[in-house]
């Protein structure tokens, strides 16, 4: 863990009776430490100046030395409240939320992400204690910042509130600032629960769920879905050398299943189940799945055994692979579909659309149109998606749908 160290000012010292500032910066990560380090330093030397011209008392240069992080030697009988330790905490949480399954690997990273975001802003701020008005203030920040500011190298060594002031052509989506603001939410909700905080104050955050245009996904047609099978199948000697080009996309149009979910896919992952051929979808090994319902069994649609499907498995098993697409590498965040989704992107701009709105998840969308202007029941629906049933009775007493119903659904899309 690193530490934050630094000679004290001059017109500190009779302040503070200390020849150094130290404390610990709660984080193992060395450029994180020196990102902090550099910002810490600005705030102290900005309380000297403050002390030194009589623009603050001396209760106030030690309230603010304390908010960030500073403990005087008497500290304890000072009205200063000091805040729980809410880096080590959402360690903690994070810890939690993984092992009761909650998160996969990836959300854990984006709600680490999400935290250190609003981590910088606070120690910016230079205020101790979290409350309402603090996070409505962080709220109206995000809603003038640009996307993708840790990967912007222009943006890395300034302030927020700068970054903010500048006329960003660009702004971060109500969906990305809700997910930053979520984070929060669920943070110091946990918080709350287990009596770390009196009181929640990350509530009535969320902005109104309305999407841009521009930021919702479309379904593809019945004839650009006809298109991409076909366009499929006559380049399918092109992709002999990577099968996964050719049978991603289709294992999708005929189950709805999500891109990580079928580029993980093991060799044993399909088996027959009450006597119907299945994808079994599970998280076993270092396979992922987004949430608990995600894990479930989906029938092989007979499009996709007269297409070679099995020919396919046949053959990779006789390869001694483990995987059913043993040439996709698992990235860090993305999983195994990273780099067939890059590659989708391509595909489907020249061969299917230009439209933006249309990518490998709006397959999901289309099968979910289908079936639902087929009228077939909503649970099934989630089921084959993988999504949670809103009902008691099918939750509490319902079981999971046999194979052959499930199946029955599949055959009805138009493709």
């Amino acid at each position: 863990m690193y530490h934050f160290r630094k000679i004290t000012p001059v017109y500190l010292k009779q302040l503070i009776e200390r020849s150094e500032i130290s404390f610990s910066l709660r984080t193992e990560d060395r450029s994180r430490a020196n990102e902090l380090a550099e910002r810490l330093n600005k705030i102290i030397l900005s309380i000297e100046t403050e002390y030194r011209f009589n623009i603050i008392k001396q209760e106030d240069a030690l309230r603010k030395l304390q908010e960030i992080g500073f403990k005087s030697r008497d500290s304890a009988n000072n009205k200063v409240k000091e805040q729980p330790d809410i880096v080590k905490l959402f360690e903690k949480y994070s810890f939690e939320q993984i092992k009761l399954g909650k998160w996969c690997n990836k959300t854990q990273k984006e709600y680490a992400a999400s935290f250190r975001l609003f981590q910088t802003f606070w120690l910016e701020t230079g205020r101790g204690e979290i409350d309402h008005k603090l996070l409505l203030t962080y709220r109206d920040l995000l809603l003038k910042l640009p996307p993708n500011i840790e990967k912007t190298p222009s943006l890395k060594r300034k302030k927020l509130m700068e970054i903010a002031a500048m006329e960003n052509e660009v702004k971060l989506s109500v969906r990305q600032i809700n997910k930053y603001l979520l984070c929060l939410t669920s943070y110091f909700k946990w918080l709350s629960i287990h009596e770390y905080i009196m009181k929640n104050p990350a509530h009535s955050l969320l902005l109104p769920k309305f999407r841009n245009a521009s930021e919702e996904r479309n379904a593809y047609s019945v004839d650009e879905i006809n298109a991409m099978i076909i366009t499929l199948n006559e380049k399918s000697e092109e992709m002999r050398s990577r099968p996964e080009r050719f049978w991603v996309p289709l294992i999708a149009l005929y189950s709805g299943m999500r891109l990580g979910e079928i580029c993980q896919l093991r060799v044993e992952d399909i088996t027959p189940v009450d006597g119907v051929l299945c994808f079994d979808i599970n998280p076993e090994g270092d396979k992922r799945l987004k949430n608990e319902t995600s894990r479930r069994k989906i029938p092989v649609h007979s499009k996709l055994q007269s297409l070679g499907l099995l020919q396919y498995l046949e053959v990779i098993k006789k390869k001694k692979c483990d995987r059913l697409f043993p040439l996709l590498q698992q990235h860090s965040v993305n999983g195994y579909g990273h780099q067939l989704g890059k590659w989708f992107t391509t595909f489907n701009r020249r061969y299917i659309t230009q439209d933006p709105k249309k990518t490998f998840h709006s397959i999901r969308h289309s099968v979910a149109n289908e079936l639902k202007q087929l009228k077939t029941p909503g649970e099934v629906i989630s089921e084959l998606l993988g999504h949670k049933v809103d009902s008691i009775t099918m939750n509490r007493y319902g079981k999971r749908y046999r194979p052959e119903v499930l199946l029955e659904a599949i055959k009805q899309l138009p493709w």
